[in-house]
């Protein structure tokens, strides 16, 4: 299946913990990242689509419980923990954990830089900040390239 629909979530805002990896999603945090996945959901990410969304995620903790609540928003399955998402990831392997998901709608929930950098390689730019909770969607075309959709803010939702 080709990939048409793919978003990039950064995990919301997280609180401390005694190490980087264990660190959750704050009470702001999962509000905010509650907010996205209703947009999500409004914007077309739902129903029968949803059904076929594949989410995968950082294994860390705090990019989890991000797609988790993502996925209960939009009606998707329960998001698919991707040792490629983790942090320093590169756009090539962020793209190719995208395309080997078997799905025409792909969430990909992971860190700053990482999709920054993967954001600005779509688009031509040399970067994009998402800040905590924050997604872009993109809509993929057939010849690989990308045209971004909308850029959905926890702050602004």
């Amino acid at each position: 299946m080709n990939l048409a629909k793919l978003v990039l979530v950064r995990h919301g805002r997280a609180g401390t913990a005694p190490t980087d990896d264990e660190r959750r999603l704050t009470v702001e945090g999962r509000a905010g990242v509650g907010r996205i996945g209703a947009a999500l959901k409004a914007g077309g990410l739902a129903g029968p689509a949803a059904e076929a969304t594949v989410i995968l995620c950082s294994p860390l903790a705090r990019a989890v419980e991000t797609a988790g609540i993502v996925a209960e928003a939009v009606g998707a399955s329960p998001p698919r923990v991707d040792d490629r998402l983790a942090p320093g990831a590169e756009p090539g392997d962020l793209m190719a954990a995208a395309k080997e998901a078997g799905s025409a709608a792909v969430v990909l929930v992971g860190h700053m830089p990482d999709l920054g950098v993967l954001a600005g390689s779509l688009t031509g730019a040399s970067s994009f900040h998402l800040s905590p909770g924050a997604a872009l969607v993109f809509g993929v075309t057939g010849d690989g390239g990308a045209g971004l959709e909308a850029v959905l803010d926890p702050e602004d939702l």
